[in-house]
Formats: C-alpha cells, sequence, structure tokens
C-alpha cells in the first residue's frame, strides 16, 4: 500500500536537475532591481512632494499676506475717519485762533497770516 500511494504521489513527467532548482542569480537580479527602482521612484516623489510644498506654501503666505494688508488698509482707513471726525474740529479751531490773531496786537490779522504763510 506504500508502495502505490508513493507512486501515485511522483510527478508525471520528471524534470531535469538544472530546471528542478531555481536559477538563484537571476532571481537575486531580479529582486535588487526591483529594490532599485522603488527606492528612485520613492526618491524622485519625495523631490516632486517638497517642491509643491513649497510651492504651496509661497501661494498661502502671500494670498495671507494680500488679505492682511487690505484689512490693515481698512482698519487704518476706518481709524483715521474716526480720529478726524473727533479730533481735528478742534484743532483746526486751535490754528484758525492762532492765523486769525497772527499780528498779536492790533493790525490786518490776515495780512500777517498771509505773510508769516509766506515766510514759512
Amino acid at each position: 500500500m506504500v508502495e502505490s500511494a508513493t507512486k501515485a504521489c511522483q510527478p508525471m513527467i520528471s524534470l531535469p536537475p538544472e530546471q528542478a532548482n531555481p536559477n538563484w542569480d537571476a532571481m537575486a537580479a531580479s529582486l535588487a532591481s526591483q529594490a532599485n527602482a522603488i527606492a528612485w521612484g520613492s526618491l524622485v516623489l519625495a523631490v516632486i512632494v517638497i517642491i509643491a510644498g513649497i510651492a504651496w506654501g509661497k501661494i498661502i503666505t502671500a494670498n495671507a499676506e494680500h488679505e492682511a494688508r487690505a484689512m490693515a488698509k481698512a482698519c487704518a482707513d476706518e481709524y483715521i475717519k474716526e480720529w478726524l471726525s473727533k479730533e481735528a474740529p478742534g484743532i483746526i479751531r486751535e490754528r484758525v485762533d492762532l492765523i486769525a490773531d497772527a499780528t498779536l496786537g492790533s493790525g490786518n490779522d490776515a495780512d500777517a497770516a498771509d505773510e508769516i504763510g509766506r515766510e514759512a
């Protein structure tokens, strides 16, 4: 019975010894080539990702700078309008009082103010 089972498990076609064992040198070279291809592909992909990241950072920085400048200008304009509406009338009143009393005594204040303006 053991002999009949052993005969049944034998291959029908027998292979020569060189085909029965794989070519290990060719297999090693193939795996090394595949590893090199994966390594180079990873390196190229990493360089592309780095360049894309730097470009994305530049674009985001430019957009943020543009937006910050626009917001700062809007805030400054609003602050200037508020300051002019509150403080400017008082300052102008002070200056007009100085110009209106340009002679510091009797005389034509308008002519004295014009003279001061020409000298300035």
